[in-house]
């Protein structure tokens, strides 16, 4: 389990794949971190907690539990990043100008 921070930048449309009667949903979020050398993440959330999406828009600063998953195919590796919760991130983050001045301390 590992915690990813950042921006969402887009959320994408809804999608259904595989064949009935094993379909499931998948609703991916562009997460772009913050740091040196910031990335955009793509994070997968799948059936019940694409739910958990509702409450967020583009511009939101989130963190993201996600899960990294592999399988191999035909002597091929693909990985994905799972997100299976998400909390906001803006309480974490706090800039300078956001601090107390010393200057407005009552002592």
């Amino acid at each position: 389990n590992m915690i990813q921070t950042g921006e969402i930048i887009n959320i994408l449309n809804s999608e259904t794949v595989g064949q009935a009667p094993k379909t499931m949903t998948i609703k991916k979020i562009i997460v772009k971190t913050k740091g040196e050398y910031p990335q955009s993440v793509a994070i997968d959330f799948m059936n019940k907690n694409i739910d958990k999406l509702a409450q967020f828009k583009i511009g939101d600063i989130v963190d993201v539990n996600v899960d990294l998953r592999s399988r191999e195919y035909n002597n091929k590796w693909y990985s994905n990043i799972i997100g299976y919760g998400i909390q906001s991130g803006a309480e974490a983050v706090q800039s300078s100008d956001q601090l107390p001045d010393s200057n407005d301390l009552p002592f």
